[in-house]
């Protein structure tokens, strides 16, 4: 079962560490070493960040795109 938690990445020595609140440690049973696979998501950028990237380059209209697509697909 996949469980979604945010958690703090911490320094330990020359190493990093995620640090895992208690409740989720409890609930899924985990003990020390563990297996566990882990998802990471920084969310440096947001949706807001890529607005007007495109701005003043020339950008194929959707239709055209779909046009060749379907050409490439199902002519011969």
């Amino acid at each position: 079962m996949a469980v979604e938690v945010d958690c703090v990445v911490k320094k330990w020595g020359n190493s990093f560490g995620l640090l895992l609140p208690k409740s989720v440690v409890d609930e899924e049973g985990l003990k020390e070493n563990s297996r566990v696979h882990v998802v990471l998501f920084n969310p440096k950028h947001t949706l807001k960040d890529f607005f007007g990237m495109l701005k003043g380059k020339r950008v194929r209209p959707t239709q055209e795109i779909m046009d060749e697509m379907r050409r490439e697909l199902y002519d011969d």
